[in-house]
């Protein structure tokens, strides 16, 4: 079962500090970490529309929508 808690997440690129709230403990592994946002915290943090080399855009479909 997954948790959900509030994080601070600031961006070292812009100094920009957004309030997001995180799912944790879903099972979801991977090689590498991770912070999945939607478009608009990117854009806030200012990470989108220029994404550094190490960066990546991807769409992924949740149950209710698209997202990417």
């Amino acid at each position: 079962m997954g948790v959900r808690i509030k994080l601070k997440v600031k961006s070292l690129k812009s100094e920009a500090i957004v309030d997001v709230n995180a799912l944790l403990n879903t099972g979801f592994e991977s090689e590498d970490s991770e912070i999945i946002v939607p478009l608009r915290v990117a854009e806030l943090l200012g990470f989108y529309p220029a994404l550094g080399e190490s960066y990546g855009l991807n769409d992924y479909q949740i149950p209710t929508r698209d997202v990417q």
